[in-house]
């Protein structure tokens, strides 16, 4: 396995022998861009690592500053700010933050653009529908659990 980026092929270096990897296990975590979630919400403030172990946080969301820098998204192309393969974190956190003040409607949500962060919430069991009503079923700490715990990111 080749990995260019130095500090990325540490991480993984260091992740593999602490977790005991397989060479199989390896190459998963890899495909998984492992290395770039965790990057990713350690930028955002959502994950903090202390002494080689990273812990949750959820910052106040008026504090997160996103980044539009350009990154391959697990299907190859080229994509800016792009989370979970299909929205972007901002959008994530502006639409629970309407769901949360009261705008549970998914059609009026759609029509601003939110529908793949409600995919997103829904997805991480975070949101659930009903005909119309988005209900709030997690923290949004325990919804950014579930999207660190996922191997489909």
């Amino acid at each position: 396995m080749r990995i260019n980026n130095i500090d990325e092929r540490h991480f993984y270096e260091i992740e593999s022998y602490r977790n005991g990897w397989s060479k199989d296990e390896l190459a998963r975590q890899y495909g998984s861009s492992l290395y770039e979630r965790l990057n990713w919400f350690i930028r955002l403030n959502l994950i903090e690592e202390k002494e080689g172990n990273y812990f949750l946080t959820v910052p106040e969301m008026s504090k997160i500053k996103f980044d539009n820098e350009r990154r391959r998204s697990r299907y190859g192309a080229t994509t800016t700010g792009l989370f979970w393969g299909q929205t972007s974190p901002d959008k994530v956190l502006e639409v629970w933050d309407k769901i949360k003040n009261g705008e549970t409607s998914f059609s009026s949500l759609k029509s601003k653009g939110y529908r793949n962060a409600i995919e997103v919430l829904t997805t991480t069991l975070g949101i659930k529908r009903i005909d119309d009503e988005l209900v709030i079923l997690k923290y949004l700490n325990e919804i950014f659990e579930t999207i660190n715990k996922s191997d489909t990111i």
